[in-house]
């Protein structure tokens, strides 16, 4: 089963990766154990681009964790969010949105 969680590190945090790396994630280009550079993007050249992703590969729902204290995030994420979720909502992928106290 493919998922952006599978091929994005612990320690990577959605905001930092480039959005349109998450995107080629979401559509199942993204190999197994890439690591997001939030420097440069991943391209079709690169070893861990999927050329030709399976259903499993492409991910099948959209799970978004949203802080509490969502007034302290800076615009900048909350763009890069509102991106991704369109770009997921326009791929015809579902969103789930889950709320934390924090």
């Amino acid at each position: 089963m493919g998922s952006l969680a599978r091929a994005s590190p612990k320690h990577t945090k959605p905001t930092k990766s480039k959005k349109e790396d998450i995107k080629l994630a979401m559509k199942g280009h993204v190999k197994d154990g890439y690591n997001f550079n939030p420097r440069s993007s991943l391209s079709e050249n690169n070893q861990d681009y999927n050329r030709d992703p399976s259903l499993n590969d492409r991910v099948h729902v959209l799970v978004c964790i949203v802080p509490g204290s969502i007034a302290g995030m800076q615009d900048d994420s909350v763009r890069k969010s509102r991106e991704v979720r369109l770009a997921a909502r326009d791929m015809g992928i579902p969103e789930i949105a889950i709320f934390s106290p924090n």
